[in-house]
Formats: C-alpha cells, structure tokens, sequence
C-alpha cells in the first residue's frame, strides 16, 4: 500500500479515525502491512475503556499483561477508563450503585499505571473500588505525571472511616516551591463517606504550589455530605485562586432548626449556610471565567422545618455586587436550582431582581455572555413531619416556572433588547 503510507502521519491519522466506530476494521487496517500497523493501533489504543465485572479483575490482567509485553502500546493510550459494571446486581441506594464496596474488584491496584508515559486523561466511574481514595490519588498523579485530567465519578471506598460532620474552617497549609504539576481538571462527583478533606489535605501537602488548576468540578449527590464536601474544597479553591478558570461545584443550605456543637460553643450564624463560607472564596478566584453553583436540598423537608432556601440567591446577590476579583473575566454564570413547592421556596422577586441589575450591567460584568437557569421542581417531598398534597405535574411546573419568570423579569427584558447576553431557562420535574 506504497500511496497510502507515504501520505504525511497527520493525515493517515486523520482517515483512521474514521473508522473509530469500526473496531474490527480498524485492527484488520493494522494487519494490511507494516508500515500501516503503528498508526492503526495508535488510533484503536488513543481512548481505551476497561470494564470489569464485580467477580475478577481477569480483563484488567490480561490488557496490563499486553501493556507489560509491548511498550509501544502502552504509549499509545492518551484517555483511560476504567469501570464496573453493575447491571443485574442490587440497587441499595439512591445512585444504583451496589454499596458494599468489598464485592467489588480493585482494578486500579492491578494496572500498570506508569507504563502509560503518554496518558493525558484519566476516567475512574461507577463501581470502581479504591481503598484510600487520598494517597491512591497522590499515587496516581506521581506515576502519570504527564497526566492533565482526572475524574472520580462515584467511586466507592473501601476502607476509610465515616468522615467527622463538621471541622473548624482552618486554612490548610500549601507546600511551597514545588515542581509544577501537568494536571488541569480534577473532576469529582464522590459517593457517600468519600474523604474530600483528606484528599485537599494530601493534594496541598504534596504538590502544593506545583498544583495550579484550571478547571473543578466537584459534585456531592447527597445533601448530608455537604459538610464534608466544603470543609475540603473552600481551602482547595483558596489555594487555586490564581489558577481556576472553571468551577462547577454543589452547595446548598444548613437547617436552621440542625445545630451542629463544635467543642464546648455552637457554629456562628455564618456556619448556617454552607455557601457563604463558599462565595468567600470564589470572590478571590482573580481567573474565574465560568462559574457553575449546584444546589442541593436534602431528600426529605417538612414546612415547619424553617428552611429558608431562598436565602441562596441573595447571598450570591452580595458576592455580585461587591465586584469580585473575577468580575471582569466572567463569561458564563449558570445555576442548577431545586424548588420544593409550597416548603422551600428557593427564589423570591427581590433577588431575582437584584440578580438581574448586577448580572446586566456591563461596567461590572463587561465580559458575560451567558446566564444560564435549571430548575428541578418537586412538590412531593419524600419524608414530611405533616401531610403535604402533591401538585399534579403539569401545574406544579407551570405555577413555579411562572414564579421564577417573574422574578428574573429584568433579566428577560434586558436580554430581548440587547444581543450582549443570552438567558437560558429550563424547568423540570424529575
């Protein structure tokens, strides 16, 4: 095939990857002659994906086996993931993810991981078990340290304690004059008990200033979690203020009636909302280009419960208007919502009011060009102290679409009149 081989690497590369949705053909293309074989397995090795059952780790031995035999495959590879495949197992909880960590196999201890010299990203989902998530982590990153983009997306651990509820909002300390560190994205949506302040203490204490972050997404499903989800990213993102052009991350309120005893006096009234302590630290992100806030409310509320939601939107009312060190470099703003009808109302004219005038002017935000609003309605709590009647579904999203329309009124009008801003608004019931 003397045409075929002789076209410049960039383009053979470029018509292989044509056949990406044809396996079998793109390894039959790596037998046709030698000169054809490296960059057809190239392309098939760029982006593999390893599933294991939860009864052996027998495919991730044979594949480390190929990798061990045969370097050259092993540079190949530039995304990695690796899963478990849960289907025909028991749900036991809210994710349906099987929760007995100890059923699963541990296919990150049997990869070869420094074999992959070239691995730029690195995916870990569902089912996947790690037995200390902090030092597995810090492992990983010293093995692959070309390594640019890692996720954690619901991995379960094995062996860590229940994480403490509450510590005291310490700075952690940052170690200085490291090497710098190729990593860009961490992305991490944890399970249930995953230790995110051991993980930011590790992270701090051993790449330190070498960390520079551009991008965080940093997901916490259940609402309980959230005391340990911002006890550990309100210092990481303190630490990558220089850095973070990207941040996605949950948060959400405290029950006002669920104090919480730290030593011998209680949280101040500052503790009460998870989010203040949160804008505290966004406000110094000097790079912030997106920014992405997922609200989350416990699975059970009752009206009597004093949750009072709405003040959400009117603190990052206050974050806004005080011009933060991102304010002339934010491009896009998103909100993902939740509106309990009737219980926990999350929005109110006034804010959305507010909300509006900072949002739309261009001598405080002159580089936003996107605000965009979900909102998950549900007017069926789960668990309630008294009896609450359910809308039917089709008026409950109409009503609190409705209520959420009016409040940003401004923001539509002004987005009609100009082309500067777009206004993206979605409402669902799940």
């Amino acid at each position: 095939m003397p045409l075929l081989t002789t076209l410049a690497p960039e383009l053979l590369l470029k018509i292989l990857d044509c056949l990406l949705t044809d396996p079998p053909s793109l390894l039959r293309c790596a037998h046709v002659c030698g000169a054809l074989r490296p960059y057809a397995l190239e392309v098939f090795f760029r982006d593999t994906e390893l599933v294991e059952t939860t009864h052996s780790v027998n495919r991730t031995r044979e594949f480390a086996q190929l990798l061990e035999s045969n370097h050259t495959i092993a540079s190949y590879i530039r995304t990695l993931r690796l899963g478990v495949d849960l289907s025909g197992h028991r749900e036991t909880d809210d994710r349906g993810r099987l929760w007995n960590p100890f059923e699963h196999p541990y296919v990150l201890g049997s990869f070869p991981l420094p074999l992959l010299s070239e691995l730029r990203e690195l995916v870990l989902n569902d089912g996947m078990m790690l037995w200390d998530p902090a030092r597995e982590v810090v492992s990983v990153l010293k093995a692959v340290p070309r390594l640019e983009r890692l996720t954690l997306q619901g991995v379960l651990v094995a062996s860590m304690p229940m994480p403490p509820m509450h510590r005291s909002p310490t700075a952690l300390s940052v170690a200085q004059n490291k090497p710098p560190l190729s990593l860009k994205t961490l992305d991490i949506e944890h399970a249930p008990s995953f230790p995110v302040y051991e993980l930011v203490r590790r992270l701090l204490e051993e790449f330190g200033d070498g960390l520079r972050l551009e991008t965080l997404v940093a997901r916490c499903v259940r609402w309980q979690d959230l005391f340990e989800h911002h006890d550990g990213w309100i210092p990481f993102i303190s630490a990558m203020k220089t850095s973070l052009r990207h941040l996605d991350i949950s948060t959400g309120e405290r029950n006002q009636c669920d104090w919480i005893m730290t030593g011998s006096e209680y949280d101040s009234d500052e503790r009460m909302s998870f989010h203040t302590s949160l804008f505290h630290a966004v406000r110094e992100c000097e790079a912030l280009r997106t920014l992405h806030l997922d609200y989350v409310l416990p699975s059970w509320i009752s009206s009597d419960n004093n949750f009072e939601s709405a003040s959400f939107l009117r603190s990052l009312c206050v974050l806004l208007e005080n011009r933060p060190a991102f304010s002339n470099h934010l491009e896009q703003l998103s909100l993902n919502m939740t509106d309990w009808h009737e219980i926990a109302v999350s929005v109110d004219r006034a804010s959305g009011h507010r909300l509006s005038r900072v949002l739309t002017d261009a001598t405080r935000y002159p580089k936003l060009t996107m605000f965009s609003l979900e909102v998950q309605i549900d007017g069926t709590p789960g668990a309630s102290d008294e009896e609450v009647s359910p809308l039917e579904e089709d008026e409950d999203c109409e009503e609190v679409t409705t209520r959420w329309i009016d409040a940003f009124e401004g923001f539509v009008n002004y987005v009609q009149a100009n082309d500067r801003l777009t206004f993206e608004f979605t409402a669902y019931a799940p």
